[in-house]
């Protein structure tokens, strides 16, 4: 089998270390692996024990990286808030290149540089090679530079990984790198060969209404779709829905933003609170009784049905990125997003609820399944806004793995940003899945 995981929930970190080596290694069967990706919670970061050393020892010539997360991911398995290790191993006799790599932001006179990148990416074929990332929110600008960057220069190459967790500021991440740890960057992986490897990834939301064309926008700030004020559009489309999904916009409403075949840009995040001249409330907002309805933020206020939405819609419907709606200025009926927004983008309303993120994760994944019944081995990115914070089965996203493909071996973290690709575009991600599913 040229694919192994093991995971321990032992306090002590060497000896956690020791059991997840000796179970993984003996899964190999004497074969040296080629990459090895560690994840580990809060609990095992301390001077006393340098647990890069130690897998570095145990390890051999594997290239290793890892890093820190709040909640870790084992075969069917997440354990939340208490200690954890977890190993994965990967050998494709020779097949594949790994090249293993630390990137730092660095300040020059020309602007921000990165430094680190590995060799190989120079003259790299995107169709025959992928990314895997895991960085560190805190100094890592991913969304800002880094994917404009890799979507750029290398278009169509997926990258897949997540941001580490379970840190409270800047320098408390952790990350693993070869036989030392780093509290800066990011630390990755180029994999070049036959492409064994297939992305996932699980946004959980639905749509609602219909989709829209955007005629006004400025940065994050959408003033008009279909030439009428989004505000005016949810208050319209609100008394159609049922009092389930009603209950749910209330909570929290989400934008899709179609994504064109490769996309240049990763999308950054600005800042949700820009250049609104009214108060951006975050949405809903409770209201007097004694303020009108026209001032509202709330959706529900009476209107006629949704105007006809022409050519919003296509033939073959676009793949949707998912973006929250931070709110809605009351004087404009405009509405913040927390990404930037341009005119003549489709866009759409989308809900989230843990029936809608579950089924979207099985029915990806079951739909893999069966067009590649040889997937042997998996790492999982989810956010650490799923889990128990989303979800009443435990362990459900990698449960829902172990469902569609068996016990394979799998490994991840709950991460504090998920990357991956729509369409042919990466991005950064909240509140998804996102799996890279290797073939044997």
């Amino acid at each position: 089998m040229p694919f192994a995981a093991a995971l321990s929930t032992l306090p002590d970190t060497a000896q956690a270390i020791t059991e997840v080596c000796d179970f993984a290694l003996g899964q190999l069967g004497g074969v040296a692996p080629e990459l090895a990706i560690v994840f580990f919670s809060p609990h095992h970061v301390g001077e006393e024990t340098d647990l890069a050393a130690l897998f570095a020892q145990r390890l051999g010539d594997a290239c290793i990286i890892g890093c820190m997360g709040e909640s870790i991911v084992g075969t069917g398995r997440e354990i939340e808030n208490a200690p954890a290790i977890s190993l994965w191993l990967g050998n494709w006799g020779g097949k594949l290149r790994i090249d293993g790599f630390h990137l730092q932001l660095m300040r020059t006179p020309d602007g921000p540089s990165f430094l680190g990148w590995p060799d190989a990416l120079f003259d790299v074929e995107p169709d025959s090679a992928a990314l895997l990332v895991l960085g560190d929110p805190f100094s890592f600008p991913i969304g800002e530079q880094f994917l404009p960057r890799v979507n750029d220069d290398y278009p169509g190459m997926p990258l897949l990984g997540g941001m580490a967790s379970g840190s409270s500021g800047p320098g408390e991440n952790v990350l693993l790198f070869a036989n030392e740890l780093r509290s800066e960057g990011a630390v990755g992986v180029l994999l070049r060969g036959p492409r064994c490897w297939r992305q996932i990834v699980s946004q959980g939301c639905r749509p609602i209404g219909s989709p829209l064309i955007v005629t006004r926008s400025e940065e994050n700030i959408v003033f008009e779709l279909n030439g009428t004020t989004p505000l005016t559009l949810l208050q319209r489309l609100y008394p159609t829905l049922d009092a389930n999904d009603q209950a749910l916009l209330e909570r929290g409403l989400h934008l899709g933003i179609a994504v064109k075949p490769m996309e240049s840009t990763a999308r950054a995040t600005p800042n949700p609170e820009a250049d609104v001249e009214s108060e951006a409330a975050p949405f809903p907002q409770s209201e007097s009784a004694s303020e009108s309805e026209a001032d509202v933020t709330s959706p529900a206020a009476e209107s006629p049905d949704l105007p006809d939405e022409g050519d919003s819609t296509s033939a073959k419907p676009l793949p949707y990125v998912i973006r929250n709606v931070y709110g809605f200025d009351r004087s404009s009926g405009a509405m913040v997003v927390t990404d930037r927004v341009e005119v003549g983008q489709v866009v759409q309303f989308h809900l989230r609820d843990q029936a809608s993120a579950s089924a979207d994760l099985q029915t990806l994944l079951q739909a893999d399944r069966a067009s590649h019944p040889q997937a042997a081995a998996a790492l999982l990115f989810t956010c650490n806004g799923r889990g128990s914070r989303m979800f009443t089965q435990t362990s459900h996203d990698a449960g829902k793995i172990a469902q569609a493909y068996g016990n394979i071996p799998l490994a991840g973290l709950f991460a504090a940003g998920e990357l991956g690709p729509i369409g042919s575009t990466n991005f950064i991600h909240g509140f998804t899945a996102s799996v890279l599913v290797f073939d044997a």
